[in-house]
């Protein structure tokens, strides 16, 4: 006889759906809005992040056990000194001769270091609501099977824009690739990284369900929800493929093909080494249309290697500047500064309308100082350390938990050569993806008395259900 899952009380089911729909109208709501690139749509959704947050915390006191806490206080902790560490043009004036010691500057633009701030403490905020959200199988499920509906309905509103005006966004221009798919944002390359995370998500949750679905007596609404993943897959990956972004069409690529081949090595039966042939041979033809479709446009003009040769010696460049102010950085928000203070030893004309570094620790370092990047990296590696290490203790890696954190990983990838994170949008995205896999991975590291409490059960045996 199989084991339910249990549930927790009804209004407690009740509580933390309406708490996952106002997270994924939170992000999604971005994505809508030109991915709040803008000052003002940038701090009020970082406002609303933050509010969300509190009252997430304050939903979940007396129904969280304090081992779980426990488990997120060590990276919560670096996240804190980061923020701080980032917002150090607020605070300078409390420590009198800081900005006279060695490898310090006075920051350019101390106005936008609250603005950048905010938007830093807003993506923690959705990091930690999605793992206070996601701290259970169930819960966890439920949190991505939002996402996904949400991720499915932007993909359709996205193609929508395009067929209603191919070359403006809500009545703005998109700038030097007038003719791209770029969805509701104005850059084809963060809309790729989007869509591709989309797409991750939902093969998560396709995954998840396949293995619970009874298609014997199957339920309306999980016949519907697992309809949706599956359009979520195919849409948001073909929406990926539109978008000509070849950075975020091979991450997504790898990430699709990883998550099939992992959840192949968990079948038991038979068919498990014909399925997992079946798996790489789909995996390497992902990664060869991918990579064929990403590298086709370097044999065919010379313009794309022109373009990896300008980014190479931007990248000097910053990294320069960055050594210069080691310590405190030039202050959030100063990219646009630096890089004007450094065009007339570089050529104004390939670079006078950077408005990121395209390379985000790069860019992090330059802004904020070596410091910040190491806690952010810090806070990164001891994540991955904790999800990793509860994974693997237990066995019990959950579909939707890998998808998140491929998710994650694949937006980081693109911000490695390109502006994804620079989005507001996509930065919350993020982080609600990477705190979802640590949230869940904290629940399965606990004692089974702890376990029971964190999620919330009942004795009533009911399964939990998705939404």
């Amino acid at each position: 006889m199989a084991t339910a899952i249990p549930r927790a009380a009804p209004q407690a089911w009740l509580v933390d759906n309406l708490l996952c729909a106002a997270l994924t109208a939170t992000v999604f709501s971005q994505f809508v809005a030109l991915g709040a690139t803008t000052p003002l749509l940038a701090a009020s959704a970082a406002t609303v992040e933050l509010t969300l947050a509190l009252i997430v915390l304050a939903a979940s006191l007396g129904r969280v056990s304090p081992g779980y806490w426990s488990r997120l206080y060590p990276v919560g902790l670096v996240l804190l000194a980061a923020l701080a560490w980032q917002a150090w043009p607020l605070w300078r004036g409390a420590i009198p001769g800081l900005q006279r010691l060695p490898g310090w500057r006075a920051p350019l633009n101390p106005d936008a270091a609250g603005l950048e701030a905010l938007k830093l403490a807003g993506a923690i905020a959705c990091a930690l609501s999605a793992a206070i959200l996601a701290r259970s199988r169930a819960r966890a499920i439920r949190l991505t099977s939002w996402l996904v509906v949400g991720g499915g309905a932007y993909v359709i509103l996205s193609l929508w824009l395009w067929r209603w005006d191919p070359l403006y966004v809500w009545g703005i221009a998109k700038g030097d690739r007038t003719w791209s798919f770029t969805g509701s944002l104005l850059s084809a390359n963060a809309a790729g990284a989007a869509f591709g995370m989309i797409s991750v998500l939902a093969l998560g949750l396709t995954q998840s369900m396949s293995r619970t679905l009874d298609l014997h007596a199957p339920r309306l609404r999980e016949l519907l929800l697992f309809g949706a993943a599956c359009f979520g897959v195919v849409a948001a990956l073909a929406a990926a493929a539109l978008t000509g972004s070849r950075t975020s069409l091979i991450l997504t690529a790898f990430m699709t093909a990883a998550l099939a081949i992992v959840d192949l090595t968990r079948i038991q039966d038979g068919t498990r080494l014909p399925r997992l042939i079946g798996a790489a041979v789909l995996g390497v033809i992902l990664l060869a249309v991918a990579l064929g479709v990403g590298l086709a446009p370097i044999a065919a003009k010379a313009g794309v290697i022109e373009e990896f040769g300008t980014r190479a010696a931007a990248y000097q460049d910053y990294l320069k500047a960055a050594w210069a102010a080691p310590w405190s950085g030039y202050g959030a928000g100063s990219f646009a500064m630096v890089n004007e203070a450094i065009l007339p030893g570089a050529r104004m004309d390939e670079r006078w309308s950077f408005t990121a570094a395209h390379c985000a620790p790069l860019q992090a370092a330059l802004e904020s100082g070596l410091p910040f990047l190491a806690l952010m990296a810090g806070a990164m590696l001891a994540g991955l350390a904790q999800v990793a290490r509860a994974w693997i203790a237990h066995s019990a890696a959950s579909a939707v938990g890998l998808a998140a954190l491929a998710a994650g990983l694949l937006a980081i990838g693109c911000s490695m050569v390109d502006v994804a994170l620079n989005v507001p949008a996509i930065a919350a995205f993020c982080a609600l993806a990477l705190g979802l896999a640590w949230g869940s991975a904290a629940g399965i590291d606990l004692p089974p008395r702890q376990r029971s409490a964190v999620s919330g059960w009942n004795p009533s045996g009911v399964a939990d259900p998705a939404i």
